[in-house]
């Protein structure tokens, strides 16, 4: 495969691509985007041997994203197709993927890693490894003496970096003078490079050495990734599968594999659809759904609970069914407000709290007293309240019920206040998915550095539950060759 081909991509949520500028293997591939079919068909048809591969939408319209594959395998059937598929495609849109004769899928998100791993080793692309051994031992904010004819000037406002800088960063003080303001590999710190244009610093230098590679990396870039304005979304569950998407990347950055976030993604989908259902013959449920965001964190639980019951051999509908409807309302019990005069609530206090905000407030020392016995109460109770109140819903599976009412039994063990019993394996599923998900919340906003520290604090809560919760989840994750247990 050519360097110099490209991977046309043909997607209406252009936006997604964004992120591209802070992967780990920018400029390693070429991309082309266009967001409607008609664009993509033309492409295709007249630019025959440009590209390496297509990766098609089927949220694509103006034509639809099955014509466009259609027209790809008619005009260029030597360059492989690709389904792309969105957390938000249609879920009534069938498409068979063994009778479009297309090569496979991408689920979004995804990395460049990911295209890069799927269509092969003859992709020619740039090394990033062989640029970053390139960096000088020279120490930032040191002042050095070289000659001129080491480094190579780049106008400041031309010169190209993501949020990682790939190259030694100078500035020239004076002849034969320089010094390094930022270290290949470190986080290009744009205030900082403000500071120098403000001072009217016009040139940024790197070594001679790296210009090659330098010309490179700006040329696979030039032709990545273009700026687009965020496209909204209608559909009535948008809001959860917008927050379900930091999950989907979290995953994917710890090594989930393509095909279990394909599986991932249409089970959110079926899930909500589910839910949305259950809202029409039920005005409990209905009067719960009306303010979605307070079921962000579900969404999440749900992606992990998925995988890890395909990972454990769930396989039957229903049982998915119930784990699925389980894991999107096992926090109801904090959310629900209509109870009874001697309800823990004063008139003072919220109606509903996030469980990650009431774990803080009870670890909290400035509570104490009838706040913090309110707060335990909550706490203790919400598993048993969610669960009555499906309960009472008499086209809700029982078994929903006792998976809501079982979903911190081993942390409720853990504390001194669990009650004895069988716990439900499906219960199992959700409680190390919620965790999981808890945790990686807390580390979100946190960088790459804390995965390792995340990591370990996922294995020192995965060891109380049973091995036949245990092992799936610690399969699926890879845990298991990351830290060789």
């Amino acid at each position: 495969m050519n360097s110099s081909k490209k991977i046309l991509i043909a997607d209406p949520d252009l936006s997604f691509y964004e992120r591209f500028n802070d992967d780990p293997d920018k400029g390693k591939v070429k991309f082309e985007l266009v967001e409607n079919g008609g664009n993509a068909q033309t492409l295709i048809k007249e630019q025959k041997g440009n590209y390496a591969a297509f990766l098609v939408s089927p949220e694509l319209r103006h034509p639809a994203g099955i014509s466009v594959i259609k027209f790809a395998l008619m005009y260029q059937p030597t360059v492989p197709v690709y389904f792309l598929e969105s957390i938000h495609t249609d879920l009534n849109e069938q498409m068979d993927e063994s009778k479009l004769g297309i090569a496979g899928t991408f689920a979004k998100p995804f990395l460049i890693g990911d295209v890069i791993k799927k269509l092969g080793p003859s992709l020619s692309v740039l090394d990033i490894n062989s640029i970053l051994s390139k960096g000088s031992k020279d120490k930032v904010d040191q002042e050095l003496d070289d000659t001129d004819p080491n480094f190579r000037p780049i106008k400041a406002e031309l010169f190209i970096s993501g949020s990682k800088s790939l190259f030694d960063v100078y500035v020239k003080l004076r002849k034969d003078k320089y010094i390094k303001i930022l270290q290949s590999g470190d986080n290009f710190d744009y205030e900082r490079v403000m500071e120098y244009l403000k001072k009217g610093v016009s040139h940024f230098h790197i070594r001679k050495e790296a210009l090659e590679c330098y010309v490179q990396y700006c040329d696979k870039l030039t032709n990545a990734i273009s700026e687009n304005n965020v496209i909204s979304l209608d559909k009535k569950f948008g809001f959860i599968l917008n927050q379900a998407e930091v999950t989907l990347n979290a995953m994917v950055d710890l090594g989930v594999d393509s095909d279990s976030i394909v599986f991932a993604q249409k089970y959110l989908k079926n899930v909500c659809h589910m839910v949305d259902q259950y809202g029409k013959e039920s005005n409990f449920l209905s009067g719960l759904l009306k303010d979605l965001s307070k079921f962000e964190h579900s969404g999440g639980v749900v992606l992990v609970a998925s995988v890890v019951a395909r990972a454990a051999g769930v396989e039957s509908e229903k049982g998915l069914q119930n784990l699925g409807l389980a894991s999107f309302l096992h926090d109801i019990g904090l959310i629900y407000e209509n109870f009874d005069e001697d309800d823990l609530y004063s008139k003072n206090e919220e109606k509903y709290y996030e469980e990650s905000v009431l774990l803080e407030k009870l670890a909290s020392k400035k509570i104490y007293g009838d706040q913090l016995a309110l707060y335990q109460n909550l706490w203790q109770g919400h598993g048993e309240r969610g669960a009555k109140m499906l309960e009472e819903e008499k086209d809700i599976p029982p078994i929903v019920g006792q998976i809501i009412r079982q979903h911190h039994a081993l942390r409720s063990k853990r504390e001194g206040w669990a009650k004895n019993g069988t716990i439900h394996p499906l219960a199992e599923i959700l409680e190390i998915s919620d965790e999981f998900v808890r945790l990686m919340a807390k580390f979100e906003n946190q960088g790459r550095v804390n995965k390792e520290v995340l990591i370990s604090k996922l294995l020192q809560i995965v060891e109380e539950f049973p091995r036949r919760t245990r092992e799936p989840f610690l399969e699926v994750f890879g845990f298991t060759k990351k830290t060789g247990i």
